[in-house]
């Protein structure tokens, strides 16, 4: 039979397991990445749903992690959820230019929106192209917020560059990584990655 003092041993070791295999969980690529995030507005909590490393010929280019208040399972699921929502984007290429960023962004809006929906929406994705008039580096941190009734918050290195109105649009920039054509299926799943776990 155990003796209490070899079972407290383990239990203490069972939580330093536990305790320290989350912390593992919580870093890619040698970047931290929070659990949870408040946004702007100070109201909404958001967790983690995954994250992981889009990675072009073999060369890592930006780490993506995914949040949102409660559990998203599928890409549908995080396309058509209302609430409030994040998308990070930790970049780790030495460089990516401005035009090739923005020729990014329209061919993966138009792979994964119908003709219509792109017209439509004309107006606020040149308004969002026409932020990225820069070369993004390594170290650099694009976060899109979107906050129901202000519409999508989008933040470089923790300077607020623009706050473009309505709902419709913040689904068709996550639809880039949502959508029937990501970047790669490994990067999708793994945005949603914890959102399987209970």
């Amino acid at each position: 039979m155990m003796s209490i003092k070899k079972l407290l041993s383990l239990q203490f070791f069972l939580v330093l397991l536990i305790f320290f295999g989350k912390i593992q969980a919580l870093e890619v690529a040698g970047i931290p990445v929070p659990e949870t995030v408040v946004l702007e507005d100070k109201q909404n909590k958001l967790h983690l749903q995954g994250a992981g490393v889009r990675t072009k010929l073999f060369f890592d280019i930006y780490i993506g992690a995914f949040y949102a208040t409660k559990k998203i399972e599928t890409p549908q699921h995080a396309l058509s959820n209302t609430g409030p929502k994040r998308m990070w984007l930790h970049f780790l290429y030495k460089k990516v230019s401005s035009n090739e960023y923005k020729d990014a962004w329209i061919d993966g809006i138009k792979a994964n929106n119908s003709e219509a929906t792109v017209d439509h929406y004309k107006k606020e994705i040149d308004n969002f192209i026409s932020l990225f008039h820069e070369d993004l580096v390594a170290g650099d941190n694009l976060t899109l917020d979107y906050i129901p009734n202000k519409g999508t918050m989008v933040t470089m290195n923790g300077q607020l560059k623009a706050v473009i109105p309505g709902e419709g649009f913040y689904s068709i920039l996550l639809s880039t990584w949502m959508g029937k054509k990501p970047p790669s299926q490994k990067f999708q799943d793994a945005l949603l990655s914890e959102s399987t776990d209970d």
